[in-house]
């Protein structure tokens, strides 16, 4: 005679309820964090490919706007316009996408005084050394750096009559001098830094050291069909070249 197996019922213990739901929870959630990160650095590569192909025009046309800027000023004796004019005009270098740009800018000098030997340096109009006589300066800043002596600052007209002496003596604040701007006179200067011992200083003026240009050198390759709003675009690869000209 057959035994006869009673019916019976498996029974998950109650600490191993939701074990197998909260696996495949992790396990999807696992697999949705690689997806969004391969995804991520796919974007990325894509963005990283575009800007390759976008950065070596941008620098061809940054370094063909420095080269172009030197030889205006070295070969043509002329200026290319200054940075602080809002319409410098810029060159398409192709039909499509790149273009470049060229300003000049005049910030501040390191000038290193030897010493009983004066420093010389003037402001004038850079772009119009004869014909303006008076450019707009207003002010010159002086800041020692460093020495141990008194440095004199002498400004003269340019026929050498005085306009102002000032001594500046080793730690003291940045000093500024200002500048007759009569317009009936010349008011193109000449400044002389002299000291008894060998003195470091940092000159500026209201509008700059004309001595001392920097070109600015721009480039832009977009990756749009309009190159007009190459500058303007965050879909472009803009390349700067500053290089220091001095006269």
């Amino acid at each position: 005679m057959a035994k006869e197996i009673p019916n019976s019922t498996f029974q998950i213990p109650n600490s191993q309820k939701g074990i197998t739901l909260l696996f495949s929870v992790f396990v999807m959630s696992g697999v949705a964090i690689i997806t969004i990160t391969i995804g991520f650095f796919a974007v990325q590569e894509l963005k990283a490919s575009k800007s390759v192909v976008l950065a070596e025009p941008a620098i061809i046309a940054a370094e063909t706007a420095g080269e172009t800027g030197l030889w205006q000023i070295i070969r043509q004796d002329s200026m290319p316009p200054d940075c602080t004019n809002q319409n410098n005009p810029t060159e398409l270098l192709d039909s499509s996408r790149t273009l470049n740009m060229k300003c000049m800018s005049y910030g501040s000098a390191t000038l290193e005084i030897k010493a009983s030997v004066d420093g010389t340096f003037f402001l004038y109009d850079p772009n119009d050394l004869n014909g303006n006589k008076n450019p707009g300066y207003e002010w010159i800043t002086v800041t020692y750096k460093s020495g141990g002596t008194s440095l004199t600052v002498r400004v003269e007209r340019m026929d050498a009559t005085l306009v102002s002496s000032t001594a500046i003596s080793p730690g003291s604040q940045p000093v500024q001098i200002s500048l007759p701007t009569n317009p009936s006179d010349d008011n193109r200067f000449k400044v002389i830094l002299s000291s008894a011992g060998n003195v470091t200083a940092d000159v500026n003026t209201n509008l700059g050291m004309p001595d001392f240009p920097t070109l600015n050198a721009e480039g832009c390759a977009t990756g749009g069909t309009d190159v007009s709003s190459c500058l303007t675009t965050s879909n472009a690869f803009r390349r700067r070249l500053q290089i220091l000209v001095p006269r």
